[in-house]
């Protein structure tokens, strides 16, 4: 469902998502804003590399 979905909504300006990066999903993105550089964990959070 993905590739439609990057064809279908080309031109919206947002993509919200979690863990698309690091899924490798190939998406048209041109630009990727970054909020935090950890993410939780079962003990709190954990720093991203």
């Amino acid at each position: 469902k993905i590739p439609s979905f990057d064809v279908q909504y080309k031109d919206l300006p947002y993509l919200v998502a979690t863990n698309a990066i690091g899924m490798g999903l190939n998406l048209n993105i041109r630009k990727i804003v970054f909020l935090a550089i950890e993410r939780p964990t079962n003990f709190g959070h954990e720093e991203l590399e």
